[in-house]
């Protein structure tokens, strides 16, 4: 594919302790066929040997700009900075644990120029352990074509667990909506980065790629245990863990600027509800009184 490279992008890299895997990824980053980039890292205070990685990559290449961070943030913050400062016109996050095929940002770039009405794309992607292990093959075509869906579509299958549309995170966005959605404080709920991506579904367009040209890592630790003293797991302890997500999807499109109105009450209207009923069983146990109720009626009726 051959376009010119004018447009500049703009990768956010957060890391803490990534020295397992960090070279990895950023000869990932570096070797990409689109060029014209920028590759912001932001080193939350790692311990490890990430800041003498980081910086021996950063004397051999220009695009590089290197940020440590005197305290650890938390992963939220670090993630938000990372957005910040960015220069380019488009963004993509990357994670010092993942890789990408030499032509994901080009494939993407070009992607994005055809669809102008589009706020972000993605390609299909692998996710995998770390031990190499294939957890899941998620391919963007038939069924999961992402140009069949409505904004209403992409809005439940990103807030549904099970659902893997939420890696649209991952991809590559017009760096200007994303600015002015994280300029709203990060959702204090489980699935935080579902409750982000809901909005904007009803908010831009999405498109996709049929080709796998990206490798996301996964873990077999729960999010909670993964992130255990930071911000991000807090809400994974709350006993009304689930009650608090439901809410923060419905605050968060129902409040956004960047949503229609006439949007927004047909989500509420149509799509929110579908998803509640989704996770009624799920909301409903955390109500004691109220599961007990319902058992008992059932016990009626058996």
């Amino acid at each position: 594919m051959m376009f010119h490279q004018k447009k500049l992008v703009s990768i956010g890299l957060p890391v803490y302790n990534g020295e397992r895997a960090l070279a990895r990824a950023l000869d990932s980053l570096l070797g990409q066929t689109y060029q014209n980039i920028e590759l912001i890292i932001s080193d939350n205070a790692s311990v490890d040997t990430t800041k003498a990685i980081c910086e021996a990559y950063a004397k051999r290449d220009d695009r590089i700009i290197y940020i440590r961070q005197r305290t650890n943030t938390g992963v939220a913050e670090n993630f938000s900075s990372v957005v910040e400062k960015s220069k380019g016109e488009f963004f993509m996050w990357g994670a010092h644990d993942d890789w990408w095929a030499p032509a994901f940002i080009e494939r993407l770039v070009f992607a994005l120029e055809q669809h102008p009405k589009c706020g972000v794309a993605m390609s299909s992607f692998a996710r995998v352990y770390e031990d190499g292990a294939v957890y899941q093959d998620f391919l963007f075509e038939g069924k999961n074509d992402v140009a069949r869906f409505s904004q209403y579509d992409m809005f439940y299958k990103t807030v549904v667990p099970g659902n893997p549309f939420q890696y649209f995170v991952c991809g590559l966005f017009n760096v200007a909506l994303l600015k002015d959605m994280l300029t709203k404080h990060s959702p204090l709920s489980i699935r935080h980065d579902r409750v982000v991506m809901a909005e904007i579904a009803l908010a831009t367009r999405f498109c996709s790629i049929p080709e796998k040209l990206y490798v996301k890592t996964t873990y077999r630790q729960s999010t909670s245990d993964r992130y255990a003293g930071d911000s991000l797991a807090t809400p994974y302890y709350g006993q009304k863990a689930y009650t608090r997500y439901a809410w923060e999807v419905f605050r968060r499109f129902t409040a956004s600027e960047h949503i229609p109105v006439q949007r927004k009450l047909k989500a509420a209207c149509t799509v929110y509800p579908r998803f509640l009923w989704k996770l009624r069983y799920r909301i409903i146990k955390e109500f004691p009184v109220v599961f007990a109720m319902g058992k008992g009626i059932r016990k009626l009726f058996v």
